[in-house]
């Protein structure tokens, strides 16, 4: 069976840490795969954010995450702060795909790799939208790993 392969984008444009929390630990004493979708998810809104947007206001769109993918590479636990990197890439007509790099910020060590693919909607109108144009540009032009 085919394993998920995730590409790094050319540059991280974003950094930020979330420390694991004891809920996010599963039966197994490591960091649940369920909660490392959401410590993405707290990663995408700090990067949004520092952006100066918001999950429901991107240039007046808001975004939708259709997919998401995770590729595991090491074990994590209760206590590590983990270093989340963001980069943008594969934009299309009407989205893009947010990558994360998770890594342990004390040994540098490589948690896993992430895909969310977003695509840009108007909540008044309840229909995809383009993604706008001051996004791509700021993302793209954006300086390589910028920290909140």
């Amino acid at each position: 069976m085919p394993r998920i392969k995730i590409e790094v984008p050319e540059k991280f444009f974003f950094k930020t840490e979330v420390s694991v929390r004891i809920t996010d630990i599963n039966y197994g004493g490591h960091l649940g795969n369920d909660s490392l979708l959401s410590i993405i998810h707290e990663a995408r809104v700090r990067f949004l954010n520092h952006l100066g947007y918001t999950e429901i206001d991107v240039e007046g769109s808001g975004i939708i995450m259709n997919d998401a993918a995770i590729q595991y590479k090491a074990e994590s636990f209760y206590g590590d702060d983990l270093l989340i990197e963001v980069g943008v890439m594969d934009f299309s007509k009407i989205g893009c795909d947010i990558v994360y790099r998770i890594m342990n910020s004390t040994t540098k060590k490589e948690i896993a790799l992430a895909k969310t693919g977003i695509v840009f909607f108007d909540y008044k109108n309840k229909k995809v939208v383009a993604v706008p144009d001051k996004f791509k540009s700021k993302v793209v032009r954006g300086t390589p790993l910028e920290k909140a």
